[in-house]
């Protein structure tokens, strides 16, 4: 992917991270600050924004599959976006957080934890690092960021 991509991406996420649900909706689930930004990047990727229900359908499965504990902990980050993807039926596209990056992919944006010293929230950010998409308007200090790749799959 080349340079015209990735300015697609950036305007895309300035003009669609404002629809993506926000974390007071009601979604039946605790703590789904992390599981909603790991879901923001196929949102921005597809430019679909999912709907309380379809966000509710996503996390059940993904309790179901231990990929989202009862604590509100994302156990694999890329398998929650797939599963977000395939929601979409988007199978050609590809989201990995962090490690074993395909060939092809293009850094989409930084997954950024936050702590206001009582609790972690989490941020999506683009590659300036100015923030996205931030479910609960949280605030604090970074303790990691993770990298989220883009691809096509072959």
């Amino acid at each position: 992917m080349g340079e015209n991509v990735k300015y697609y991406f950036l305007l895309f996420f300035l003009f669609s991270s404002s629809f993506i649900l926000a974390q007071s909706n009601e979604l039946s689930f605790n703590n789904p600050c992390e599981a909603m930004v790991v879901c923001a990047f196929p949102q921005l990727v597809i430019g679909r924004n999912l709907a309380s229900p379809e966000m509710q359908l996503v996390f059940a499965k993904a309790r179901v599959e231990n990929i989202i504990l009862e604590n509100g902990k994302v156990t694999d980050r890329t398998n929650l976006a797939e599963l977000v993807l395939a929601l979409f039926r988007r199978t050609e596209i590809g989201i990995v957080f962090g490690s074993n990056v395909p060939e092809n992919a293009t850094l989409l944006g930084y997954l950024i934890e936050i702590t206001n010293n009582t609790e972690s929230h989490f941020v999506l950010t683009g590659l300036n690092g100015v923030p996205l998409y931030n479910p609960c308007n949280a605030n604090g200090e970074v303790v990691s960021s993770q990298e989220v790749y883009v691809y096509v799959r072959k």
